[in-house]
């Protein structure tokens, strides 16, 4: 018990640690924080965390009502199931009171996607993603599924300056609350937007305190 500890405690000092795996970690938790707003909208309040203490798969996770997602991300040309064959299983085999558990692999080449979800050797049950590797914002806004996500998000039809604008603010504001080794609501990454440059998101309609005085005065008007 006290090795399987050590190791995950050794796990979260290391991981993505050079820049550019950084930025791909940022790219994706950008992506990742605009679906959750998505989800949001639908009246699905999502966790989000990155380098969660105590769990085997923990660059990224997600704690919906029903299910709790696990992502290990790698950014190399060349990802086998061996190398995260041992931290998988051990993420699958976790029990969650009344949550499911999901792990999946997100990879930088829609080759490898293919490839990895043909083998033979796949861990059951887990799952494949393809995320671009481009460390430009630009490059990363016209890859599929991002795009289509960020346009999902968008007010009215998007252009790119739109994309780029809710892109920089997503960024600014998750890079404001994240708090690595802990869940952060997405609702708190909303409210950490900047003032300065309000982005053409859909947001969740919350009741204000106006509201509620008008509703209350227009209740009484005869219909």
């Amino acid at each position: 018990m006290a090795a399987a500890k050590s190791k995950l405690v050794k796990q979260h000092t290391g991981g993505m640690a050079n820049l550019a795996g950084g930025v791909f970690e940022t790219h994706f938790a950008i992506w990742r924080v605009l679906g959750a707003l998505e989800l949001l909208l639908t009246g699905d309040h999502t966790r989000l965390a990155l380098q969660l203490k105590d769990c085997h798969v923990d660059d990224w996770v997600e704690d919906g009502a029903c299910e709790r997602h696990f992502f290990q991300l790698k950014r190399k040309k060349t990802v086998t199931w061996s190398a995260v064959r041992s931290e998988f299983v051990a993420q699958l085999s976790t029990k969650l009171k009344g949550k499911n558990v999901k792990v999946s692999l997100v990879v930088c080449s829609k080759a490898q996607v293919q490839s990895l979800r043909s083998a033979k050797k796949a861990v059951p049950g887990a799952r494949v993603l393809f995320f671009p590797p481009s460390l430009r914002p630009q490059d990363v806004l016209k890859a599929a599924p991002v795009v289509d996500t960020v346009r999902a998000a968008c007010v009215k039809p998007a252009t790119p300056s739109d994309l780029e604008t809710i892109w920089s603010s997503i960024d600014f504001a998750w890079q404001k609350v994240r708090k690595p080794g802990k869940f952060v609501g997405v609702e708190v990454v909303l409210g950490a937007l900047p003032d300065h440059q309000f982005p053409p998101l859909r947001y969740p309609w919350t009741p204000t305190k106006r509201w509620r005085a008008a509703e209350k005065l227009l209740r009484r008007v005869p219909a």
